[in-house]
């Protein structure tokens, strides 16, 4: 590694390391090292400062957005419809993803809409023209439900 560090600047990297016995590669990398020495184990457990970015929303328009998303007409609505609905009106705050993001940090990124709650129909029979066939596995139960006119016999 000396010598090739001593000839290059006269022949060339390149040469150098050919006369050297090493790849070009290998002489970068290991410059590369001895002229940045490691860090000590204190400043690589050391966490960085998150960045922000300079077009962040400050944190006056952040609570304009979440109380739009949280207000009465969107509350059961995506950030998708919301955004939709905000430009049709002539309104732009943010972009979706930010909408989403906003969401994220104030724990409210949840299914927005209301769910229909299934309830247990395991002993269901519809007099011969339709048979509810229940499948129990491990964890879960299956029900298929199988419709059709089924043949009634005389």
């Amino acid at each position: 590694m000396s010598l090739a560090a001593q000839y290059a600047p006269e022949v060339g990297i390149a040469a150098a390391c050919c006369e050297a016995g090493i790849s070009r590669s290998t002489w970068y990398r290991r410059r590369k090292k001895h002229m940045n020495p490691p860090e000590t184990p204190e400043a690589r457990t050391k966490p960085k400062a998150a960045r922000r970015s300079s077009r962040r929303l400050s944190d006056d328009e952040r609570a304009q957005v979440l109380s739009i998303l949280c207000c009465e007409e969107f509350m059961n609505r995506s950030p998708r419809a919301i955004h939709a609905t905000l430009l049709d009106r002539g309104k732009y705050l943010c972009s979706e993803r930010t909408m989403y993001r906003i969401l994220n940090e104030n724990h409210a990124s949840r299914e927005r809409r209301a769910q229909r709650t299934h309830r247990n129909c395991g002993n269901l029979m519809n007099n011969g023209v339709s048979k509810l066939l229940t499948h129990s596995a491990a964890t879960h139960s299956v029900a298929l439900w199988y419709s059709g006119c089924v043949g009634q016999q005389e």
